[in-house]
């Protein structure tokens, strides 16, 4: 229950960002240490949310993370990468997309030294 009220309040925060932006299209969301998908699901959702990229670096929580979101109908929206999530985010950010979002649920073991310099 408390995982699903703190979606529910993820989701409005996203509201309140595409409300700013005046986006039609969403937010786009880079979600970093994205595990199986327990935040990437229910913010695809969203109408709030346009497009997603989560990085994983377990391939098992990747895979898993992919089978939630063709399950709950939002394959479209997200892009899963497997793979180190300080070097997936730098490289992300250095390309030509752009991200509204940066979403960072760290491990225990805390943020690796990339992604901190990315903040």
């Amino acid at each position: 229950f408390a995982m699903q009220e703190a979606c529910q309040w993820l989701c409005s925060r996203f509201e309140a960002i595409q409300d700013q932006m005046r986006s039609p299209q969403g937010c786009r969301l880079l979600e970093l240490y994205c595990g199986f998908g327990a935040h990437t699901v229910p913010l695809a959702r969203s109408s709030a949310v346009g497009s997603v990229l989560a990085v994983e670096l377990d391939k098992r929580l990747a895979d898993a993370a992919k089978q939630n979101c063709v399950l709950n109908g939002v394959a479209d929206k997200v892009t899963i990468v497997e793979g180190d999530a300080g070097m997936a985010g730098q490289k992300a950010c250095a390309g030509s997309d752009v991200y509204d979002v940066l979403l960072v649920d760290p491990p225990r073991s805390g943020l690796d030294c990339n992604v901190r310099q990315m903040a």
